[in-house]
């Protein structure tokens, strides 16, 4: 397909005219003949210049204005560039490989992130499962005026009465030997050993532990332990020992009382007797009462002293 400035050229020569007879003819300056000619768009100021002077230049040739008008406009389409949106965009063949691989590890790190906070979240369970199964498996025991005989093991505790309010008496060890922690420090109890414990520090003994049985291999068997109040040993002694004195006392004064009786009754035979005596004799009362008197003193009576256990002496 031929070019519109070819077939300008080609009609000027064909005519045999020079530039400047077109020029003259015209009035069409000589640089925009040489443009139009030589397809140089850029020389005119705007393109409606370049149309009008095409179409007037072509009719002056005897050529068809319209057409070298629309050559015009095919070579410019030609040479314009495509616009984006009509020209397909060949994407690279790696990229669809890269996006899958992404989204794989994508994916897989939000795998291995729930199987991780699964993992957590069981072992957070776990943990909590057996703080309180070892929370249940420890014990408390408060001592009272009864003794305590039971095994104890490590974690168990002691609540030991005092006046102030219980001391809390820890189990630390129980392998080969018993091991408790008191406000006055660690207290250490052999296998078969009777120990008393000043637990508060104040220099008075609190409580006596004996230890009859504890392993040397295997704390988890804990210690077969007897514990005890000093103070319910002291309180048992004394009522024993109190209870045995008042015994002792009562037959004493079961004793006193049978004897206390006893002269009554004679006193009182021996006066009726001198009653007897004296309204029979019709004796005075002065010799009424050294009959009695002389009565009392031939009773078969002895002097005996009685001592009880904590009572004082009695002397009849």
């Amino acid at each position: 397909m031929e070019s519109y400035g070819s077939l300008l050229k080609t009609a000027r020569e064909n005519k045999e005219m020079t530039i400047l007879d077109v020029e003259r003819d015209t009035a069409i300056t000589r640089q925009y003949i040489e443009a139009m000619e030589e397809e140089d768009a850029a020389v005119f100021p705007g393109e409606a210049y370049l149309i009008g002077f095409l179409h007037n230049y072509a009719e002056f040739l005897g050529l068809n204005g319209d057409m070298i008008v629309s050559l015009y406009k095919n070579k410019k389409l030609q040479e314009s560039p495509i616009p984006d949106g009509l020209v397909p965009k060949h994407r690279p063949v790696w990229i669809i490989p890269l996006v899958s691989l992404l989204i794989l590890a994508g994916l897989g790190g939000i795998v291995f992130g729930t199987v991780k906070l699964v993992g957590f979240i069981t072992m957070l369970q776990a943990q909590k499962a057996e703080a309180e199964e070892e929370t249940q498996r420890f014990h408390t025991y408060t001592l009272s005026e009864k003794p305590l005989q039971r095994r104890i093991y490590k974690g168990d505790h002691i609540l030991v009465p005092q006046s102030e309010g219980n001391i809390d008496l820890a189990v630390a060890n129980t392998l080969g030997l018993l091991q408790l922690e008191t406000p006055a420090g660690l207290q250490v109890i052999d296998l078969s050993d009777e120990v008393e414990l000043d637990i508060d520090n104040d220099g008075v003994s609190d409580m006596i532990v004996y230890v009859s049985d504890v392993s040397n291999t295997d704390s988890d068997r804990g210690a077969e332990v007897r514990m005890l109040l000093k103070r319910a040993v002291r309180w048992e002694s004394q009522i024993l020992t109190k209870s045995s004195q008042p015994m002792n006392c009562r037959r004493t004064q079961l004793s006193l009382k049978s004897l206390r009786i006893i002269v009554r009754i004679r006193l009182l035979s021996m006066h009726l007797s001198a009653q007897i005596v004296f309204f029979a004799t019709e004796l005075t009362a002065k010799s009424r009462l050294r009959t009695i008197i002389r009565a009392v003193r031939s009773l078969p009576l002895h002097h005996k002293t009685v001592r009880g256990f904590g009572c004082r002496t009695a002397t009849w």
